[in-house]
C-alpha cells in the first residue's frame, strides 16, 4: 500500500477525525515507568 497524501490541515483532520470518534488532539505523553522485571514487592521488601 503506497501513501497518495498527507493531510496537514488542523481543521480537515479534526473535521475527520471528530466525527469517527477519534481525538484530534495528540495524547499526553505518559509519565516513563521501570520495566517489570525492575519492580519490587513492597510486601516481599519489609519481611511481613
Amino acid at each position: 500500500m503506497r501513501g497518495l497524501a498527507t493531510i496537514e490541515d488542523p481543521g480537515v483532520i479534526r473535521r475527520i477525525l471528530t466525527p469517527r470518534g477519534f481525538p484530534s488532539e495528540p495524547v499526553p505523553p505518559a509519565l516513563a515507568q521501570p520495566p517489570p522485571e525492575c519492580v519490587t514487592d513492597p510486601v516481599a521488601d519489609t519481611g511481613a
